[in-house]
């Protein structure tokens, strides 16, 4: 996987977390810089309150350390395919355009 690819895959877990805090904004009470010494130290962002397990678990699989270890799009893909599968889909409906899209990202 290429390496902006794995950024992206880290700024999709932030993503995860400003959805699940309903737009919060992400590190709150940190400045830009100490986010990057906070995170490269190994901070990680607790999970909002009553985001699903399977979330905070994608979340954390996202910001892992190592960036080759962090999951492949078509991998994030599966999951919330497979959590929408199980609880539902969610108010904003994914277009048949994102998924040819994710299924067919170069980073995969």
């Amino acid at each position: 996987m290429c390496v902006s690819c794995h950024e992206d895959v880290w700024a999709f877990g932030v993503v995860l977390w400003e959805i699940f805090s309903y737009g919060q904004a992400p590190y709150p009470g940190l400045s830009n810089s100490e986010v990057i010494q906070e995170v490269s130290k190994g901070y990680r962002m607790p999970p909002p309150d009553n985001c699903p397990g399977q979330i905070v678990e994608l979340m954390n699989e996202c910001w892992h350390d190592d960036p080759s270890k962090r999951p492949h799009w078509i991998n994030i893909f599966v999951k919330l395919s497979a959590l929408e599968e199980k609880y539902g889909p969610c108010a904003t409906h994914r277009t048949h355009r994102t998924r040819w899209w994710l299924t067919r990202c170069v980073c995969v």
